[in-house]
């Protein structure tokens, strides 16, 4: 993943992708709907749904999963300023 999403990450190039955020999204969907099946907790999937979900509320759902980094730092910003 370091090697696919680094050249992405470093060159902010979150526009197009064949890994878009809408299959994420839907794969993280099926994760946590089995996992309530089943009675697992999933925190740490719980938040990647909401930092995708708040990528996709932005206009990326067809950008690259790499763009998690735009929530991320818009998240930090708040958290500090």
């Amino acid at each position: 993943m370091v090697e696919r999403n680094g050249p992405i990450t470093a060159a902010r190039d979150f526009e197009h992708s064949a890994a878009p955020v809408r299959n994420l999204v839907k794969d993280l969907g099926i994760i946590t709907e089995l996992a309530g099946e089943m009675g697992l907790s999933m925190p740490a999937t719980i938040e990647s749904v909401k930092v995708f979900d708040d990528l996709v509320s932005a206009g990326y759902s067809e950008g690259d999963i790499s763009g998690a980094l735009l929530v991320l730092e818009r998240r930090a910003r708040e958290s500090v300023g």
